[in-house]
């Protein structure tokens, strides 16, 4: 089964829910979609904090450039929060011609449209359901397939 490479840019309540999720859910993921989803890098501030998950030390690093330029990543979830790190994480994974998910609802409605405007980047938007509840949507350019 084809594989799918993902790094996660942070590692708080969020990050590890969506870790936990991904390792959890692992082949249930796989079955839906066709393709083996794998968390290859997690970037975070504080390699030393105690968190909720434990993925392998050799998987983390103090550096978000080091999930950009990893050819084996295709899909960069950001997970940081606030404003200008996202925002230049963003900006160079679309550069490099990554796919990126945020649900940083704070930096779309700032820096959206400019995010959005980059050509020929793929990109998740923030969206909100019927419901209300903030759900993310995976947008890409017709050229992006997997």
């Amino acid at each position: 089964m084809d594989q799918i490479g993902i790094g996660l840019a942070g590692l708080g309540t969020v990050g590890a829910g969506v870790y936990k999720h991904l390792i959890q859910n692992r082949a249930i993921i796989s079955e839906r979609v066709g393709l083996e989803l794998a968390v290859r890098r997690i970037a975070v501030r504080n390699p030393e904090l105690v968190r909720t998950v434990d993925p392998p030390a050799e998987m983390i690093t103090r550096h978000w450039e080091e999930l950009v330029e990893d050819p084996a990543i295709d899909i960069l979830v950001e997970l940081m929060g606030g404003l200008d790190a996202p925002y230049q994480f963003m900006m160079r994974a679309l550069d490099a011609g990554k796919v990126v998910v945020t649900g940083n609802k704070a930096l779309l409605a700032e820096r959206g449209v400019e995010i959005l405007e980059k050509p020929q980047s793929p990109v998740a938007s923030q969206s909100l359901n019927q419901s209300g509840k903030g759900s993310s949507e995976i947008t890409s350019s017709p050229s992006t397939q997997f």
